[in-house]
């Protein structure tokens, strides 16, 4: 790990509350491909994406795509923590009851990259019709 990478991790869990997890954005770029760690167990209502949020890490300079974090919301059930963290130590990557799930969040992180470029031409736009930018 660079010495960049690790000033990046303090400023992550700077940024943190106690008990709380975040990653910044190329920790995330690998989770977001390993099922055991981006999706909830299949317990109570199944698969979810839901156990991440977007979050921006304060410490870091504003424009830094690295401040573009996720925070862990939820940690792994009693069930299924010791065979998920087995998991992840062994390599695995993949869960088959989680096919849909992956699907799903590929779509969803395109979604947001295609609404935030879009978003950031508009301001263009606006801003060279009212001549504030070339």
């Amino acid at each position: 790990m660079g010495r960049q990478s690790r000033n990046y991790a303090a400023k992550a869990a700077q940024s943190a509350d106690r008990h709380d997890l975040i990653v910044t954005g190329t920790v995330w770029d690998v989770v977001e491909k390993n099922d055991y760690l981006a999706i909830s167990c299949p317990c109570g209502t199944g698969p979810s994406l839901r156990i991440w949020s977007d979050i921006k890490v304060d410490r870091l300079p504003d424009g830094d795509p690295e401040a573009q974090g996720r925070l862990l919301t939820s940690g792994w059930c009693d069930t299924h923590g010791e065979e998920y963290c087995a998991a992840v130590l062994a390599g695995k990557r993949n869960r088959e009851d989680a096919n849909n799930m992956r699907q799903a969040l590929v779509s969803s992180q395109m979604r947001i990259a295609i609404r935030k470029k879009a978003r950031a031409e508009r301001a263009a736009r606006l801003a060279r019709r009212r001549g504030l930018a070339s």
